[in-house]
């Protein structure tokens, strides 16, 4: 499908505003990972607590800190391990990628589609087992992100720069 130059440079934005976005959470990934493994899920639940602490003073319904405080649930240490894994090698995946994505590299653009079409199966299979609000918003986002890429690689095929 071909779109206008205006409507090429506004999909484009979004490409870049959503790749920075993803950007932003492979730091939040990497940084949750290290404080997991540094100091344990009970720092990280402390945490938690305090940052959600004075939302729930103010609405006790807070639908955000509310989902934090269930996160709580002090896991069994292999899925704390899983954990710190996956948080570690997500966020570094997700890292190399942005930056390539945003250097416009082309191998990428390639690395970005295999990537994310693998946490997306993944999400997907976690989706099944164990629905949840947060993981529906994850993997619409992270699917419409999988379309940008894949419509930018397109077009640097063809030799086409916006």
């Amino acid at each position: 499908m071909r779109f206008s130059r205006s409507n090429e440079r506004q999909i484009y934005r979004l490409f870049e505003a959503s790749i920075i976005g993803k950007g932003i959470f492979a730091v939040l990934d990497i940084f949750g990972a290290t404080v997991l493994a540094v100091f344990g899920p009970h720092a990280f639940s402390h945490a938690i607590v305090m940052l959600s602490q004075g939302e729930l003073l103010e609405d006790p319904n807070n639908a955000i800190a509310q989902l934090a405080l269930r996160a709580l649930n002090l896991p069994h240490p292999h899925i704390t391990t899983f954990a710190i894994l996956y948080l570690f090698i997500h966020g570094t995946i997700n890292t190399i990628f942005v930056i390539g994505l945003l250097r416009e590299k082309l191998w990428a653009y390639r690395f970005a589609l295999i990537a994310m079409i693998t946490f997306l199966t993944y999400q997907t299979y976690r989706l099944i087992m164990l629905p949840s609000p947060w993981m529906i918003l994850l993997t619409t986002f992270d699917l419409g992100i999988i379309i940008l890429v894949y419509h930018e690689y397109r077009l640097r095929l063809k030799g086409i720069k916006i």
